[in-house]
């Protein structure tokens, strides 16, 4: 039931919405990251790397609430994957390989590097503390 309510909120996030919605998405997103780390980590792999791929492509987002939204929903699953499996290389893996394909189709969809680089200095920001 709970990977059907990520898929949900995947879809959710791969479509146009109000700030107000993706605010509520990411928001319910962070909640079942919190709740349910073993779904995304071990039983559902596949989520991890659609979750992450929406999350980057949000950080790159023209809209400050959006990419906030997502470097905050990034830094929880990367501290979710350290406390459940002492390191956070599943989700560093997966951020990688977005990264990637979102580089590989930037021509084809808005995609914004400036905007990216600010929500990874965000992301660092929140590491550090």
């Amino acid at each position: 039931v709970v990977s059907k309510i990520i898929g949900v909120l995947l879809l959710m996030m791969s479509s146009n919405q109000s700030v107000q919605v993706m605010k509520m998405v990411f928001a319910t997103q962070r909640s079942i990251i919190t709740k349910f780390p073993h779904i995304i980590f071990e039983e559902e792999t596949d989520l991890c790397s659609k979750l992450c791929y929406q999350l980057l492509k949000h950080c790159a987002s023209f809209v400050d609430e959006i990419r906030e939204e997502a470097v905050a929903s990034i830094y929880l699953l990367m501290r979710q994957n350290y406390e459940s499996s002492g390191s956070f290389s599943k989700v560093k893996i997966q951020l990688t390989i977005a990264l990637s394909r979102l580089r590989g189709s930037a021509n084809e969809q808005k995609f914004n590097d400036l905007y990216l680089k600010k929500s990874l200095v965000t992301l660092k920001s929140y590491a550090e503390k």
